[in-house]
């Protein structure tokens, strides 16, 4: 091909998109995006946050397909359809695992989608603190007001701890992608792309 000028090329291709993986390795890299930024820089957690939510949706769009062919976009009220913890409880379902949003690591499920619909739906609200601190002359007192707010009002906009949720929520889902038998090494590779050129004369 020609390295000088203009040429025309006809390009065709195509590529399989599939939610989970890609949503997932997303929220990875968002994971260490925001650990680059100081502490107190809540903007990309927020962001981590989102996104994980997005994942645990996406892995119900790329399983929900698979496991419940037969109603996933038949009937009534086709399962894609059905609102998030309600479509992963009855993938889970038919998976055989049973999905309790009462218990871990699913209540972690329900914690991630209220914290997703908390800036989702998100409205005008005060929130409060009252904490008697010790710290070094040279600080600066509001970041821990910022912190302590954070912790009281929206724990799970904390890097650690939302990382550790998705980690414990990643091995409940991975049981359901077993138990969809689902081949296990490629829970995580993401869809492929096939593509070839041609120049144009």
């Amino acid at each position: 091909m020609a390295t000088k000028g203009k040429v025309k090329v006809h390009l065709k291709g195509r590529s399989r998109y599939l939610p989970w993986p890609e949503l997932h390795h997303a929220t990875r890299s968002l994971f260490s995006v925001a650990r680059e930024y100081p502490k107190g820089s809540a903007h990309v957690t927020t962001a981590a946050v989102v996104l994980s939510a997005f994942a645990v949706e996406g892995f119900c769009q790329t399983v929900g397909p698979v496991i419940l062919a037969d109603t996933w976009l038949t009937g009534d009220k086709p399962d894609e359809s059905l609102g998030i913890r309600a479509k992963l409880k009855k993938i889970g379902k038919a998976a055989g695992v049973a999905v309790d949003y009462g218990r871990q690591p699913w209540k972690g499920v329900a914690e991630l989608f209220a914290a997703r619909n908390d800036l989702a739906h998100a409205k005008p609200k005060l929130f409060e603190i009252s904490e008697i601190l010790t710290l070094q002359a040279d600080e600066d007192p509001r970041y821990h007001l910022q912190e302590a707010l954070r912790r009281k009002h929206r724990p799970l906009h904390d890097i650690d701890r939302l990382e550790a949720l998705m980690k414990d929520i990643d091995g409940a889902l991975q049981e359901i992608w077993a138990g969809a038998a689902m081949q296990p090494s490629n829970m995580n590779l993401m869809g492929g792309s096939q593509w070839s050129w041609s120049i144009v004369e």
